[in-house]
């Protein structure tokens, strides 16, 4: 139907109707609505002439919707529904920070930055809901794009036209060692000392297994001692099985696994990677994204946070 056929029909009559629907009486609508109850009839009467059916049949004092009146008062409330969240997206829009966010959040991060992360948005943002989902970086970047979530924390720097990005902080890998591993001890270590080393690595879907091979400068081959998440990798360290290089933060609450994983620092100052809040270059919320980016960076802890370069 074309719009000009409907244009006589407002939200306000249709708010009348369900409440009438919803109270069952005329008198209780009109006290509800605060308008006088022949008004509340009158307009009644009028949006029944534009639809041409009769809503509401009156048996004594009470009202009952119709056969018809009951789809059409399913339908009022979906309109309503709809326009109420019209009006929570302005609201949204106005002031993004407060309300629902989706966030996603690589595994490799997950798990050791979101314990630091949340009390400080928290903190920050007190009327902020924030929704972290876990995934690898190919899917959070096709979520991200088809709207599924609003901004993700990756561990590289998008350079895809589309998607805008702050740089948080770079976060150093270190080498963990079995205890009693030749490589095992308090020193630092060169870059250069670990080229080629045979390492326990992530499996496929992990973009950490690939900035490993990157910087190792490890060919991309397929090996048996590969582990499914960072946990699993630490545990593998623990019971001998091999080095695995591991984020900084992922490191920091080992104090259970000292007596079988010696931890090294990697002596070179570009040994890492840089973690990174991402969005839609689209989304009209983009500078508060940013802000959201900011606040990250400032109550990150000081112990495991080098600024970006």
């Amino acid at each position: 139907m074309p719009l000009r056929h409907v244009t006589g029909l407002s939200l306000r009559d249709l708010e009348y109707a369900s409440t009438i629907g919803q109270s069952r009486s005329f008198v209780r609508a009109a006290e509800i609505c605060g308008v006088s109850q022949p008004a509340l009839s009158q307009q009644i009467k009028k949006l029944e002439h534009l639809l041409g059916v009769q809503i509401f049949e009156r048996q004594g004092r009470q009202v009952l919707p119709t056969e018809a009146g009951i789809l059409i008062l399913q339908k009022a409330d979906d309109i309503l529904a709809q326009a109420r969240g019209l009006f929570e997206i302005g609201a949204n829009l106005a002031n993004p920070l407060m309300g629902d966010v989706h966030l996603g959040v690589i595994p490799t991060i997950g798990p050791y930055f979101m314990p630091r992360a949340l009390p400080a948005l928290r903190h920050g943002f007190p009327d902020l809901r924030l929704h972290p989902y876990e995934d690898t970086t190919d899917n959070l970047m096709a979520l991200l794009k088809n709207r599924k979530i609003d901004v993700a924390l990756i561990a590289a720097p998008s350079e895809q036209p589309d998607i805008a990005s702050a740089t948080l902080y770079f976060e150093p890998f270190v080498l963990a060692c079995p205890v009693g591993h030749k490589l095992a001890s308090d020193a630092p270590i060169s870059a250069h000392d670990l080229d080629g080393l045979d390492l326990l690595m992530l499996s496929r879907e992990h973009c950490l297994r690939d900035q490993t091979l990157a910087l190792c400068n490890l060919p991309a081959k397929d090996s048996g001692r590969v582990a499914s998440s960072l946990e699993m990798l630490r545990q593998m360290v623990a019971v001998g099985e091999g080095c695995a290089l591991l984020p900084a933060l992922a490191v920091s609450d080992m104090r259970a696994m000292e007596a079988l994983i010696k931890i090294r620092p990697v002596a070179d100052s570009d040994f890492g990677r840089h973690l990174t809040l991402v969005w839609r270059s689209s989304d009209p919320r983009g500078s508060y994204f940013q802000k959201l980016a900011n606040s990250l960076q400032n109550h990150l802890s000081n112990d495991h946070k080098t600024p970006p370069p």
